[in-house]
């Protein structure tokens, strides 16, 4: 984008403690790059969130970018631009890992969305605080990287290819069969 592009920052509930930080993190990002910026409030609920963004679309034409701060906020960015046919004219973005919204970076109405890396986020902490408790503390947690992942239309087959909520290609997944009876 050209300095002075304008960016939609779409979210659902503009002040919300969970993913207002999200926007306030992107700001100065967009600031320092000469970007106008404009707070679009999407609303709580997807119908909602869909009607909203096609309103602000409609009387911002000149946007360049939607970046979308939730999935519900993502999947109205990207109804938007296939709606409008804004694909390549206007890059949208996504948050969260949800069908939906892998399918709309997928099909390049989204440029990206953003994987919170649940797994890493949740899963680990808690298996590493329960080997620390089974070792009466000499298995200490590691450092775990739980930064964000960007999934593109380069990353995004994997995520897309089970149904299930697990995040990867289920390589592993598949060649793993569970015994039927667990010996102690």
């Amino acid at each position: 984008m050209k300095k002075g592009g304008l960016v939609g920052m779409v979210i659902a509930t503009p002040g919300s403690g969970n993913i207002q930080p999200r926007i306030d993190g992107a700001l100065p990002v967009f600031k320092k790059a000469g970007l106008d910026t404009a707070v679009v409030d999407g609303g709580a609920l997807e119908p909602g969130e869909i009607t909203a963004v096609e309103a602000w679309y409609t009387g911002h034409k000149d946007v360049k970018f939607l970046y979308s701060v939730d999935d519900g906020d993502a999947v109205a960015v990207a109804d938007t631009i296939k709606k409008y046919n804004l694909k390549g004219k206007v890059g949208g973005s996504g948050w969260d890992v949800e069908v939906p919204v892998l399918q709309s970076v997928k099909a390049g109405q989204l440029n990206f969305t953003i994987d919170q890396q649940a797994y890493l986020q949740g899963f680990v902490p808690v298996i590493q605080l329960f080997l620390y408790q089974i070792s009466a503390g000499l298995m200490k947690p590691a450092n775990t990287d739980t930064g964000l992942g960007f999934v593109t239309s380069a990353n995004v087959t994997p995520y897309l290819a089970h149904a299930t909520r697990f995040e990867g290609s289920g390589v592993a997944q598949t060649a793993y069969a569970p015994p039927s009876k667990i010996a102690y």
